[in-house]
C-alpha cells in the first residue's frame, strides 16, 4: 500500500522548496560570476585601447615636434 503525497512524509512540498532554492542559489552565484567576468574583461580590453592609444599620441606627438625643428 502507498500513501498519497500528501501523507508521505519523504514526498512532501518543504524538500522540493530547499532543493529549488538551492538550485537557484547555485544558479545566481554562477550567473555572478560569469557577469564578473564579463566586467573584467570589458574593463582589461579598456585599458588595452588606452594604452595603444596612449602610446600612438606619443609618437604622433614626438614625430611632430620633430618635423618643426627640422
Amino acid at each position: 500500500m502507498t500513501l498519497p503525497a500528501a501523507k508521505n512524509p519523504a514526498h512532501n512540498r518543504g524538500m522540493s522548496r530547499k532543493i529549488w532554492t538551492i538550485l537557484g542559489v547555485i544558479l545566481a552565484i554562477w550567473v555572478g560570476f560569469v557577469a564578473l567576468g564579463w566586467i573584467f574583461a570589458m574593463v582589461k580590453t579598456f585599458v588595452i585601447v588606452a594604452l595603444i592609444a596612449v602610446a600612438v599620441f606619443v609618437v604622433v606627438s614626438l614625430a611632430a615636434g620633430r618635423s618643426r625643428r627640422a
